[in-house]
């Protein structure tokens, strides 16, 4: 008996110190969302404290994009209907690698399909409310 509790306590400890933080969890996910529209965790965590992510070739750095300028716009095209949202920073908020060329990009556009607008509007919220810091500019 002494022996179950003694191998259930350490398996407690074990758990608590190996499982991840919802709110880990949550951001990653919200991430994965506004950079390609589903909740799919496709992205690779670079540098969870510095919010930098990379999705295939493109690494992106969400704490350099300033929060204010990002527009969220609905279209429609020959296509299909999409988010377009325009990331803009004082830093790079993108770099692209390519044939073994990085091309930093301060401005960029994302194409987010399925067209679910507030729910893009409230991941964005959501990662700036839950540990990215965004660039902020004086006016």
């Amino acid at each position: 008996m002494k022996y179950k509790r003694l191998m259930l306590s350490t398996l407690m400890i074990w758990s608590a110190v190996w499982a991840k933080p919802a709110h880990a969890d949550a951001l990653l996910q919200a991430v994965s969302f506004v950079l390609t529209g589903s909740d799919g965790q496709k992205v690779e965590v670079v540098d969870r404290k510095s919010c930098v992510f990379r999705l295939d070739a493109r690494t992106y750095y969400v704490n350099n994009i300033i929060a204010d300028r990002i527009t969220v716009q609905k279209w429609t095209r020959q296509r299909g209907d999409y988010i377009r949202v325009g990331l803009h920073g004082k830093a790079k908020v993108m770099e692209e690698t390519y044939a073994g060329t990085v091309s930093p990009v301060m401005d960029h556009e994302l194409f987010v399909d399925p067209p679910d607008y507030d729910r893009v509007v409230r991941a964005w919220k959501y990662i700036y409310a839950n540990g990215c810091k965004p660039a902020v500019t004086p006016f």
